[in-house]
């Protein structure tokens, strides 16, 4: 969820609003099919410069080693391609792909060929700024094997780079917002109802599958149990990521699959709704009955679709086999912001915590495994950082819980989210 936020109802393709069934029957507002912005991306060859992948990142050939490697702590359960580009909800017509590739390799636009699964699958992007990333994951995604049908569908807000280029060139759909008009909720909800698949991946533009079976794996939980309506797969922490920033992945993500249900509750708390949109996949079907991803989220769309999910008798699966590399090194002031954020999502949606519980130990238990990463890899000099890392985290956290009763002025400042807050008000 790194995409930077708007204000739900600034334009006019949010301002109208459709309205469905959510828990309990009351209504949930959706956001409608939105409108083309700004230039057309031109549907020719490639940027003359094309970006390189990433050196740092192992080979498909390599990722297999990759599910074998230690954890550092407990997780939570120890024929041709065709390219489309959508205008004003509508598609123009198809536009050859770029030639070249093997045969029955298709591009991720539309891919072509017998697969796995009888259903199409939409892979939506949300993208900003994503050239260094998305040239890389979109051939990542050529890659992947086991799928039939498949579009990807990229929501770009307004990007100053070539990232609407590269998407293009690619095959994939691109559907351009406005920066301002970029909400967690609202954005992910329009993209849905535009997507043709019938069950919807997300990814955001810094995650790389691990192999050419990431995808394939994350949706099979989807399509083998008819009450599994949502599944996120496993995030491992990329080539050269800090210490703080791959355990952190590492104690969320365990090695271990399983499936959730309303009454698991009572066992897990709030750790029930635990998903991320960075990778995760939904029937469509099933998001309809919830309002999608409704709108106005500072944080957390997606574990509050998936606590309504759960709350109509929906199961969701955590699928370790199906894994990304995605993981940040936050700085600081960073750590401290991304914590109000959550102090402030629990605030906002604190039915959540009425209906799940609450985690109990929870940060504890990521402290002392925090701590005993350091001692384990006997790299002390990092126990200062350790200490203000979490006092950060601590702070912030109390202090967007309580944002409430804050210098209105003074909240934007707090949140790694300021536009979210000032258009709010």
């Amino acid at each position: 969820m790194g995409d930077p936020p708007g204000p739900p109802g600034s334009h006019p393709s949010h301002r109208q609003h459709l309205f469905a069934p959510g828990p309990g029957g009351q209504a949930i507002r959706l956001c409608p099919d939105a409108t083309f912005h700004g230039e057309l991306p031109a549907a020719g060859p490639a940027p003359s410069r094309r970006v390189q992948p990433d050196p740092g990142l192992p080979s498909l050939q390599d990722a297999a080693s990759l599910a074998a490697a230690p954890a550092w702590g407990p997780g939570p359960g120890s024929g041709r391609p065709v390219r489309h580009f959508a205008v004003a909800g509508s598609l123009l017509s198809p536009v050859p792909a770029r030639q070249g590739r093997a045969p029955g390799r298709a591009g991720p636009g539309v891919a072509a060929g017998a697969g796995r699964w009888a259903v199409m699958i939409s892979i939506v992007i949300p993208t900003r700024n994503a050239e260094p990333f998305l040239d890389t994951l979109l051939e990542r995604l050529h890659g992947q094997a086991g799928l039939g049908e498949m579009e990807v569908l990229v929501v770009d807000s307004d990007s100053g780079d070539a990232t609407r280029a590269i998407a293009v060139a690619h095959g994939a759909r691109v559907h351009r917002i406005a920066a301002a008009e970029f909400d967690h909720g609202a954005t992910r909800t329009m993209a849905v109802q535009m997507s043709r698949g019938k069950i919807v991946v997300f990814l955001t533009q810094d995650a790389l599958p691990v192999d050419e079976h990431s995808l394939a794996r994350l949706v099979r939980p989807l399509q083998e149990e008819e009450r599994v309506a949502a599944a996120c797969g496993r995030q491992v922490p990329r080539p050269g990521a800090s210490l703080f920033g791959a355990h952190l992945r590492e104690f969320n993500y365990g090695t271990t699959s399983d499936i959730r249900s309303w009454q698991d509750r009572h066992r897990l708390g709030l750790k029930t709704v635990f998903i991320s949109n960075s990778f995760a996949a939904y029937r469509k079907d099933a998001l309809s009955e919830v309002g999608f991803f409704g709108d106005r989220h500072l944080f957390a769309e997606d574990a509050c679709t998936v606590g309504r999910l759960l709350m109509r008798g929906y199961r969701v699966a955590y699928v370790a086999e199906a894994m990304v590399y995605h993981s940040h090194d936050y700085t600081l002031l960073q750590e401290f912001r991304r914590y109000f954020d959550v102090g402030a999502f629990h605030r906002q949606q604190s039915w959540l915590l009425r209906e799940f519980g609450a985690v109990q130990g929870e940060g504890g238990r990521y402290v002392r495994s925090e701590l005993r990463v350091i001692r384990d890899r006997g790299r002390w000099d990092l126990l200062p950082s350790f200490l203000l890392r979490n006092m950060a985290k601590f702070a912030g956290y109390k202090l967007g819980l309580h944002h409430h009763r804050l210098p209105e002025g003074l909240v934007p400042r707090l949140s790694m989210n300021p536009a979210w807050w000032k258009r709010e008000r």
